[in-house]
């Protein structure tokens, strides 16, 4: 493992590669009201996400074919930066707080997690990525990705690794490692290397987490309490640093939700929406829970778009979905080992369709016992426990980490008390003057038809713990929470917020770390990076509400499309 000297630098490095182009294109169209200002590093990052998916193609067709593509994407963004620079009006346009302010806070939340992560070894060195002890005794899922992407670098994507073909499993986060292939295939860098773009990528959750607030109508002040409670808690946390990738298409999905249903702006919110959404199919298929309810809504009278702007959305989607289904069938088939494990109960290699599969298992089990698999699958979301394990460390705290990361009911932290401000008239009216209350109503719309879909479709028993769904989903869920979260009094978020921080660092760092090899210059680094992130969102607090940007053209999400467009 490299010096802590480097991860700085590494970092920056990995970011400009993968962040630049899509910045210079966000901030061209935020220029021309395409976009909202606070929806540039979203798109940015999805950019980032399209450029590593052509990469991974251009690697399948011809190994020469992806090197040439990843010498053009890194051009791209060394000119990117540079054309940034070099026009005073994007140097503006990148120094507004709408863009500065979340692009900076996933830098050093990234800097602050891979520091964490790195502190701590389970031997003298880190030979692997799962050597890291916040990584260490889990699963291989967070380097599955690493590998498919390896497969494809040498030329051999149909090898099997352990049980699973290379085709069951989203290719996106495989895609952005063979962007930056000088680095994440070198066998000096590609530990350190690929961590950090991963958990970068995961980091996502927090520029789609302002974006989705400041949609909402909320304040920064509000923004800073909200995003301060989510960062301390397990589901943030691990799931940053442990890159199955989960969090970056629930980032990709919310991209989605503010571009359809908070601030349209013409063609282009269509295709970003179509490009976000599809991009989120390739990196995690459990977001099809949170993407059905989204077409859903956008049925109703209220949000139904023109029937040019929903062929425009589909066939975003499908330039980058249609592909990887081409791939799945076509080549390395049947690629649909996922979808017989969470909807027909078949966790091995199954040559039947997944049709048959279903007739057979839900014939077998008959109405009662479909009646019973689906009623266990929802007292688990209450967090009934069905199993006991230990989440990365023994002990009770062991325990505790894992029933945070596998039950819905207990992975709020003190979001959990949020319904507080729901109980009386006063409270229901700072909830009505912190958000619009018609765009609340809606996030909380889509998680809770999300979850009842998740519950009925899951085969069961008990097969609904969170990392089984979409935290998409759960992203909605901790904005909407959050919400009601920043209007109870001051004196109790206070308290909480330091419960929540004082209950992280000890949980999920130092008892993780205890009994370990500790590497000081990194866990300095974490301490730093920490410090900062602490201080940038204390500012954000301190400096006052920024006014939220006005709807070009009144609420879309209020005020559908006239009929002759449809």
């Amino acid at each position: 493992m490299h010096s802590s000297v480097f991860l700085v630098p590494l970092l920056l490095v990995q970011a400009l590669w993968l962040l630049a182009p899509g910045l210079l294109v966000g901030l061209l169209l935020a220029g021309r009201d395409r976009v909202p200002a606070f929806l540039v590093v979203p798109v940015a990052g999805l950019v980032g996400c399209v450029s590593g998916y052509v990469v991974l193609w251009a690697f399948f067709g011809a190994h020469w074919l992806g090197n040439v593509a990843v010498v053009v994407f890194a051009v791209a963004a060394l000119a990117s930066a540079a054309w940034i620079a070099a026009r005073q009006h994007l140097r503006a346009a990148l120094l507004r707080l709408d863009v500065a302010a979340p692009l900076a806070l996933m830098l050093l939340l990234t800097l602050a997690y891979t520091a964490i992560t790195f502190s701590c070894t389970v031997g003298a060195g880190a030979g692997s990525v799962n050597a890291f002890c916040h990584l260490n005794g889990f699963t291989g899922d967070n380097i599955l990705p690493q590998i498919f992407a390896d497969n494809i670098h040498h030329g051999d994507p149909r090898t099997i690794t352990w049980d699973w073909q290379g085709s069951d499993r989203p290719p996106l986060q495989s895609g952005v490692q063979l962007l930056q292939a000088p680095l994440t295939e070198s066998r000096s860098w590609r530990i350190m290397s690929y961590e950090v773009l991963t958990v970068l990528l995961q980091a996502m959750w927090l520029p789609a987490l302002w974006g989705l607030l400041r949609a909402l109508k909320v304040s920064t002040r509000a923004f800073a309490l909200v995003a301060a409670v989510c960062t301390c808690t397990g589901l943030f946390f691990f799931n940053s640093v442990f890159t199955w990738p989960k969090l970056l298409p629930a980032a990709l999905v919310v991209l989605t939700c503010g571009v359809w249903f908070f601030d349209r702006r013409g063609p282009w919110s269509w295709v970003i929406g179509g490009l976000a959404a599809g991009a989120a199919m390739v990196a995690h298929g459990g977001v099809v829970f949170t993407l059905v309810p989204i077409g859903i809504a956008l049925l109703l009278p209220k949000h139904r778009p023109s029937w040019t702007s929903l062929v425009v959305a589909v066939a975003a989607a499908l330039l980058m979905f249609a592909p990887w289904q081409a791939y799945q069938r076509l080549y390395d088939p049947p690629g649909d080992r996922l979808l017989k494990m969470h909807l027909a109960g078949i966790p091995f290699p199954d040559e039947r369709p997944l049709g048959e599969l279903l007739r057979t298992r839900y014939g077998d089990d008959g109405v009662s016992g479909t009646i019973a698999n689906k009623t266990a699958n929802f007292t688990t979301v209450l967090g009934v426990q069905n199993v006991q394990y230990h989440l990365i460390g023994k002990g009770r705290t062991g325990i505790v980490r894992d029933e945070e990361f596998r039950y819905l009911i207990l992975c709020f932290g003190v979001f959990s008390i949020a319904w507080l401000a729901l109980l009386t008239r006063r409270g229901r009216q700072r909830v009505r003057e912190a958000a619009d209350p018609d765009r609340l109503r809606l996030v909380f719309g889509i998680a809770g038809a999300s979850l009842l879909l998740w519950i009925l479709l899951m085969y069961g028993p008990a097969t609904t713990h969170l990392h089984q769904g979409s935290y998409a989903t759960m992203l909605l869920l901790f904005a909407g929470l959050g919400v009601l979260f920043s209007v109870l009094p001051k004196w109790v978020t206070r308290i909480a917020l330091a419960v929540q921080a004082a209950y992280w660092a000890l949980i999920w760092v130092a008892a993780v770390w205890k009994g370990h090899n500790l590497h000081w210059a990194y866990l300095a680094v974490s301490l730093v990076s920490s410090a900062a992130f602490a201080g940038a969102l204390y500012w954000l607090h301190r400096r006052g509400d920024a006014p939220v940007p006005a709807d070009p053209a009144g609420d879309p999400a209020v005020t559908p499309e006239p009929a002759a467009a449809r």
